[in-house]
């Protein structure tokens, strides 16, 4: 395929694995090349588990999270607002990063769970009663992530960024949170998205005839 521009939202991880020709300045693309191998990125884990009914509520109240010193990492409780109403289910969410998510997110599924849910019972011994079904998602073993979002180490916020959005030399425009200010996030996902499509604009419209 060929184009004069091209916008890609991969993770950068698997941006670096493509074979991406530059027929416009070879040179400066092997800057963009050297930044993608050096941006760090970061592990996460989530586990959820499904409960008989939102017991944590008498201890902790509606919503909010609670954070451990254990490989499950916080607790994240769903609000009222974020449940099925006429239901007294929820689910319960364990979210961990770095270190404790690669060391969680690589057991099989249920083995994952059930570790979840023995670290939970430290904290709330009611969950071994209420849980009844668990799930994982490791962005990790995620084929279409392979980890999870940017965390660039402070010297890494000037260069690397300026260098993946500097688009004069060559037709690629980078997009994702890994190319916004608010990494893992949504909103950097999108804000990064606009930026890549105004930056097109800008570059290859002509301006409107008189």
């Amino acid at each position: 395929m060929k184009g004069d521009a091209v916008i890609v939202t991969t993770s950068l991880p698997i941006l670096r694995q493509l074979e991406i020709k530059d027929e416009t300045d070879g040179k400066n693309f092997l800057k963009v090349q050297k930044v993608l191998s050096d941006v760090h990125y970061e592990a996460s884990t989530k586990v959820l588990l499904q409960c008989k009914s939102r017991f944590w509520e008498k201890d902790v109240g509606n919503g909010g999270f609670s954070k451990t010193d254990q490989p499950i990492g916080q607790i994240h409780y769903p609000s009222k607002e974020n449940v099925v109403p006429n239901t007294k289910r929820a689910v319960i969410v364990c979210y961990s990063w770095g270190q404790d998510a690669i060391m969680l997110g690589s057991q099989p599924e249920k083995d994952a769970v059930a570790s979840a849910v023995r670290q939970l019972k430290n904290i709330h011994p009611q969950i071994e009663e209420e849980f009844e079904v668990g799930q994982v998602q490791a962005w990790s073993r995620d084929e279409s992530a392979q980890l999870a979002f940017a965390y660039l180490n402070p010297n890494q916020y000037q260069y690397a960024l300026e260098t993946l959005l500097t688009t004069d030399t060559h037709p690629l425009h980078i997009a994702g949170e890994a190319l916004s200010w608010t990494h893992g996030w949504i909103q950097g996902a999108l804000e990064s998205g606009l930026r890549a499509a105004y930056h097109i604009f800008c570059k290859y419209e002509k301006p409107p005839s008189k």
